[in-house]
């Protein structure tokens, strides 16, 4: 049985499934509440399904990019779970969980809202078969970012995740006839692709220690600690 977390954004998105077999999804809007709220969730989930937390073999979580709260929240909730139930986890890139939404897209750009203006880009390209991370992620002003991509590539961009749904005309502007938004990728993560990723991850040995799960941060924090000194 894999439990699958996902708070990298406005939304906890959780999945629950055997191999293959999506059980149950549930998603939940907690925006500045993840730490209240993912806990009562997860139990919840398990319930509907008649099962609790020892029925888990396999927990995973997005790592990001999204938001820096969430993330910790979400990835710090997991380290627990594993501490406790001694079970294996997995992280995924909220990134990767776009791209496999469409895996019939040949070149495909995330923009995941970073908040303060400014959006998280990266770009896949399809070839062969296979997918190929051809922009590294960045963090950038939505017209800014939308220039980078393009500059890295030819013809039309689809670009898919939640700045499409804060910026859509600054990035439609930006791209200049060459980017499209895809509506229906607009918003969190889909909890039932999330799944199919989380259980891809595992397969391929994707298991990771608990000191390996950290959130995936593509910028630093706004706050830090001051060194001594």
């Amino acid at each position: 049985m894999t439990l699958c977390v996902d708070t990298s954004g406005d939304w906890t998105n959780l999945a629950l499934g055997s191999g293959e077999a999506l059980l149950a999804t549930m998603s939940t809007f907690s925006v500045h509440a993840h730490a209240r709220t993912l806990l009562a969730s997860i139990e919840h989930l398990l319930a509907t399904q008649r099962m609790g937390l020892a029925d888990v073999d396999v927990l995973a979580t997005c790592l990001g990019p999204g938001s820096f709260t969430g993330l910790r929240v979400g990835v710090t909730t997991v380290k627990g779970l594993r501490f406790a139930l001694e079970k294996p986890v997995v992280g995924v890139l909220a990134t990767d969980v776009l791209r496999a939404a469409l895996p019939e897209e040949k070149q495909l750009a995330c923009a995941i809202d970073a908040k303060k203006g400014e959006v998280y880009f990266c770009l896949f390209r399809r070839a062969r078969g296979k997918d190929a991370l051809v922009v590294p992620h960045f963090a950038a002003l939505p017209e800014d970012g939308v220039q980078r991509i393009l500059s890295a590539c030819r013809g039309p961009v689809l670009m898919v995740g939640s700045a499409c749904r804060v910026h859509p005309d600054r990035l439609v502007a930006a791209g200049r006839g060459r980017v499209e938004l895809c509506p229906s990728l607009a918003g969190d993560l889909p909890a039932e692709v999330l799944y199919r990723v989380c259980v891809a991850a595992a397969s391929r040995g994707g298991k990771r220690s608990e000191a390996k799960i950290e959130p995936f941060y593509v910028r630093p924090p706004s706050i830090s600690v001051p060194k001594p000194g």
